[in-house]
């Protein structure tokens, strides 16, 4: 399904945006579905997935929080 998605994306300018836009309600729904469940994993791993949205978005002041929360984090 996804091979046929990115394929479509290669073809129509509307599937692409319609799979970027979806990319991001994954990101959006792992987030929230990793602080319902109380996966510590699934949170860092939903944080460093939205900085590329950040960057992508042209949102670089957003870009700045979310990176040292990582590296904090990290350094426990």
């Amino acid at each position: 399904l996804i091979l046929k998605a990115n394929n479509l994306a290669g073809t129509s300018i509307t599937s692409h945006l319609w799979n970027k836009n979806q990319r991001m309600v994954g990101i959006a729904r792992a987030f929230v579905a990793a602080d319902r469940i109380g996966s510590w994993k699934m949170h860092l791993r939903a944080i460093s997935a939205s900085l590329l949205l950040f960057v992508v978005g042209g949102y670089p002041d957003y870009l700045k929080l979310p990176r040292l929360y990582l590296h904090n984090i990290h350094a426990l």
